[in-house]
């Protein structure tokens, strides 16, 4: 979830007061490598592989408990994905990408499974694919710039047990009240999500024009 001396980014310093512009251990290429097949990056493609089998337990066999055990197996996976890049230095520059892109994935079949019974979903949809589109975007000019991509941020990570809490309660606990209930459960949910997404891109606006205003003025100051 990192290469030769002339290729290596510019050391940025860190600015330990709002974490922005960027610190040196995100960029190097110290703490991860360039391989591919490690353990924790084949557990995120076999991730990647259940988001339509779930999407198809849910949408077309409409096998809930289906669905839930296999989102569980899912977030389990993830969390063994985490811990064997940790504890064996299993780190690398494809997993830095990998993992995130499973979450959202998984995150974004959840909620196209739930657009099925709340229809109104599909705001948070829209506010999710436009946050990611932003994300791919920015992470795209740091890698062109740095050659890596930057590690998630806590406010990113807040937003993601925002939205996948607020999906998985519904996911699992949506069917077990009324359907007026429900759906006011849903709409509130799903405001709350939506916020979230917002307050989170925007404070990783802020964090990469951080991080390029930095190395603008380095390359301007080295030159």
């Amino acid at each position: 979830m990192e290469n030769n001396s002339s290729n290596e980014p510019t050391e940025l310093t860190e600015n330990t007061d709002n974490e922005a512009p960027v610190s040196r251990e995100e960029l190097t290429s110290d703490p991860v490598s360039n391989k591919v097949w490690t353990i924790p990056n084949i557990i995120s493609f076999f991730r990647l592989f259940l988001i339509p089998v779930i999407i198809w337990s849910y949408v077309f066999q409409k096998n809930y408990t289906l669905s839930i055990i296999l989102f569980a197996v899912s977030a389990l996976s993830d969390v063994a994905d985490g811990f064997i890049a940790r504890k064996f230095n299993m780190r690398s520059e494809l997993g830095k990408l990998l993992d995130p892109v499973a979450d959202k994935f998984t995150q974004g079949a959840l909620m196209i499974c739930l657009t099925v019974t709340y229809p109104f979903m599909l705001w948070l949809i829209a506010a999710f694919v436009v946050r990611e589109t932003v994300m791919i975007i920015f992470g795209t000019i740091l890698k062109k710039k740095t050659e890596h991509y930057s590690s998630a941020k806590w406010y990113g990570k807040v937003n993601t047990v925002i939205v996948e809490g607020s999906v998985l309660f519904l996911l699992v606990f949506g069917r077990l009240f009324s359907e007026t209930v429900a759906n006011k459960i849903a709409v509130s949910l799903t405001v709350l999500s939506i916020f979230s997404i917002f307050i989170s891109l925007t404070l990783y606006v802020i964090y990469y024009l951080g991080i390029f205003k930095e190395i603008r003025e380095r390359s301007e100051n080295d030159g």
